[in-house]
């Protein structure tokens, strides 16, 4: 039972040039760190948090289907968009998708659930393990949406960023060495997806 990336994201929730304005760097010379730095804070921020930021495809595997109709199957990655598919091992060993219709995503949920259309059961599977695989996209659609929607993620990655552009080093002598900066950690803490 575990997540698997399928699609990393196509853009990140912060331009380089917003970054570069938030860092009050005017040159070029820097411009591949700066990017770098902007997909590997989001990455860290997404890794604290348990969220996504912005859209990407991810699989969750499960050993079966819930025990019982009434339960939903839960994708603790929020905010979950849509799910792509639903695909199981069925009791002859064959591999069968869950026809849409069959199910509703809440998405407004954290964790976002998959629960039953109305009179439909789960079918049974296979012994086996990862007989149940969802694919879903979970992320905002693009960074303006990370920004109307999660601001404070967006404020968290820019001091994320400034204090890892700033503090390039690995060890920084002769001051208190900090695990995250406290801001960020105040602004990520009431994201963080427990």
């Amino acid at each position: 039972m575990g997540y698997t990336l399928i699609t990393a994201p196509a853009a990140e929730p912060l331009s380089l040039a917003d970054a570069k304005a938030h860092l009050r760097v005017d040159f070029t010379a820097d411009d591949g760190e700066i990017t770098d730095l902007i997909a590997q804070c989001r990455a860290a921020i997404e890794t604290w948090t348990r969220r996504k930021m912005i859209a990407q495809t991810w699989e969750r595997s499960f050993a079966g289907f819930p025990l019982r109709d009434a339960d939903p199957i839960e994708l603790d990655l929020p905010p979950v968009a849509s799910i792509t598919s639903i695909s199981y091992v069925d009791e002859d060993g064959a591999t069968q998708t869950f026809a849409a219709e069959k199910y509703i995503l809440e998405a407004g949920w954290e964790p976002g659930r998959i629960h039953l259309a109305y009179e439909q059961e789960w079918p049974a599977t296979r012994a086996v393990a990862n007989a149940v695989t969802v694919r879903f996209v979970t992320g905002r659609a693009d960074a303006a949406a990370v920004k109307e929607k999660d601001g404070d993620l967006i404020a968290a990655l820019k001091l994320l960023l400034a204090h890892w552009y700033q503090n390039a080093a690995g060890v920084n002598v002769g001051n208190i060495v900090n695990e995250m900066p406290l801001g960020v950690r105040a602004l990520l803490d009431p994201y963080r997806n427990y």
